[in-house]
């Protein structure tokens, strides 16, 4: 499916209806034709949808900067948006030491207007049309430890990334390919009030990051070891997933924990971080 240039909102609307329908939204309409004429070509790449509805669109991570082990490794995309519309988001975080270790995911449904927005707004950056990665570090030699954000988009039978390393730092304002990124990004936001519902999809993700010294030993909390399987590896550090009912009790295991916790296993404590996986992501396999 292409939707092209300024009149791609309207096209989308009109395709994605079809999609919408399908995946059980009752404000689809089957009665559209299946086909309409192409509507002028403007700026821009016109964006390929796969025909999976439940393909991954958009990824958008926020990789951390200088931050502690437990806040890098494992964290979850900030969008992570299908074809149907259905998109998960982190909602925002409490602002308690140490945090809780699972992420606030929340998740809803883009409707068919909202979902050809965000299309349009892609298509006015520089993600459509495949080829290779685009990296945007002009600031490495000025700036140290920013955060670096990534946004991939996965086309039809194509997909690109573009990496922006200190995306809100004001010296990236006037470049263009990052102000139709952060305008992007705006889209994403503003429409993604939809996203009510916690999101878990009946998959986990755990990974050991070993004995890991906490910075406030009086804050240390020690658990029984919740995984029905033992660590992956002698000195503590691995991957693991579970789905089912495997899954269920590891997640009410980390439910109120926070990354101060210390999980015991033959009497020594490990330090977890756990999250659910997303719709269509890979889990340790994907990780290298």
């Amino acid at each position: 499916m292409t939707f092209r240039g300024p009149a791609s909102a309207a096209v989308a609307a009109a395709v994605l209806l079809a999609i919408a329908a399908s995946c059980g939204d009752p404000g689809g309409n089957p009665a559209l034709p299946p086909t309409r004429p192409d509507p002028p070509t403007g700026p821009g790449t016109p964006v390929l949808l796969p025909s999976d509805p439940d393909a991954v669109l958009l990824e958008v991570w926020e990789h951390a900067g200088f931050v502690p082990l437990e806040h890098s490794v494992g964290r979850p995309p900030v969008i992570w948006l299908q074809v149907s519309g259905q998109i998960v988001v982190q909602g925002p975080t409490m602002e308690i030491y140490p945090g809780y270790i699972l992420p606030p995911l929340f998740t809803g449904r883009l409707g068919v207007p909202a979902l050809a927005e965000v299309i349009a707004a892609i298509e006015a950056t520089e993600l459509p049309g495949g080829g290779e990665d685009i990296i945007i570090d002009d600031l490495t030699d000025r700036v140290a430890d920013a955060p670096t954000h990534e946004f991939t988009l996965n086309e039809a039978g194509r997909g690109r990334s573009i990496f922006v390393y200190g995306m809100w730092f004001s010296e990236l304002a006037d470049d263009p390919r990052v102000v139709a990124l952060t305008a992007l990004l705006d889209a994403v936001w503003r429409l993604s009030d939809v996203a009510t519902e916690e999101y878990y999809g009946g998959r986990m993700l755990v990974i050991s990051l070993g004995v890991q010294p906490f910075p406030e030993p009086d804050l240390v909390n020690e658990h029984p070891w919740p995984l029905p399987v033992p660590p992956a590896r002698p000195d503590g550090f691995g991957c693991h997933e579970f789905e089912g009912a495997q899954a269920d009790a590891v997640l009410e295991a980390f439910r109120g924990k926070n990354h101060a916790a210390r999980w015991v296993h033959e009497g020594q404590g490990y330090q977890l971080v756990a999250r659910p996986l997303l719709p269509e992501e890979p889990g340790c396999a994907g990780r290298g």
